[in-house]
């Protein structure tokens, strides 16, 4: 109980503080502050003013609004690249509690083919070196831009408040024609409850002589997927939905990596034509093809495989 008081003929007022410290989360407290006036002439009796103080305990809590989870899980999965390409997908951060949220974000990458860099510029995190080292040696990683810090491989801790959105783009450069894995780790400081996990899948392609699609399929980088879906494939043509008796046409592009000629002849079918079938790629250059589909019957064709040959012939050849 706390005394105090007040000079008569005077208006004073006095500010008063009171100190609450919730005892467990997810739990509602009511509690009643009275202010009594003690009696102290005979003319006055005895008064009083009461408050009703009320809160609720609750726990930091933050969420991955993007991608969307699938299966119980939030994956990015990037495209299949050729080794040096480089690729860029986001993922967003949401404080969904009603209290400011400090998060510790670490990457886990033993490849090291992914990076996370801000796109908030209210996130203060430092760069590393080895993101400096990366952008020194491989010249497709200049699509990184420059001005940005990047996530520290030992994690970095930011503050998001109640309701407060954070965005971060994350790259993927493979350095080897194999398939890579990484995970993104968010722990929130006082929530043991609440560590979100963001799973990175890509993989990577090195061969001298690489056919590459050119259509809209290939490009769409939607993460609404299942998320253990594999990356998708360069060299696969998705032509969707097509009316028979009708015409349609794609490109495909030939790409030699080699210090060489190379040489390539494309398979024939009935449904499928190619022009250029057969044809020359000079050395470190592309050259596109032409893809021809003609359905004269309703067919569904799935997983269809077109061989193309690499190989010697005589270049008088017409």
């Amino acid at each position: 109980m706390l005394d105090t008081s007040i000079d008569a003929h005077f208006k004073i007022y006095n500010d008063g503080k009171v100190d609450y410290c919730y005892e467990t989360m997810f739990h509602k407290y009511e509690s009643l502050l009275q202010i009594s006036l003690a009696k102290t002439w005979s003319n006055v009796g005895d008064s009083y003013i009461a408050f009703n103080i009320c809160g609720e305990g609750v726990l930091p809590m933050v969420n991955i609004t993007k991608p969307v989870c699938q299966n119980d899980s939030y994956c990015l999965t990037f495209l299949q690249l050729l080794v040096g390409e480089v690729q860029e997908l986001a993922f967003q951060l949401k404080n969904v509690s009603a209290v400011s949220s400090m998060i510790t974000m670490e990457l886990f990458d033993p490849d090291g083919s992914f990076w996370v860099v801000p796109l908030s510029p209210e996130l203060k995190l430092a760069i590393t070196d080895e993101l400096i080292a990366v952008k020194n040696t491989n010249p497709s990683s200049t699509v990184l831009p420059d001005a940005e810090p990047a996530l520290p491989e030992k994690g970095s801790t930011f503050t998001l408040q109640a309701n407060e959105t954070a965005d971060f783009a994350v790259y993927f450069a493979p350095l080897a024609n194999k398939m890579f894995s990484a995970s993104i780790r968010f722990d929130v400081w006082g929530n043991f409850f609440d560590n979100p996990l963001l799973m990175l899948m890509g993989e990577g392609c090195d061969s001298d002589l690489v056919i590459k699609v050119q259509n809209d399929m290939y490009a769409d980088e939607t993460q609404d997927s299942n998320c253990w879906k594999q990356p998708k494939r360069f060299n696969f043509l998705d032509l969707g939905q097509c009316h028979v008796n009708q015409t349609y046409k794609n490109t495909i592009t030939m790409i030699n990596k080699s210090p060489t000629v190379a040489r390539f002849e494309l398979a024939q079918n009935d449904l499928i034509n190619f022009s250029p079938q057969v044809a020359h790629v000079k050395e470190f250059s592309r050259k596109d093809v032409a893809v021809i589909f003609y359905c004269e019957t309703p067919i569904a064709i799935t997983q269809a495989r077109i061989e193309c040959k690499v190989e010697f012939w005589d270049d008088r050849k017409k």
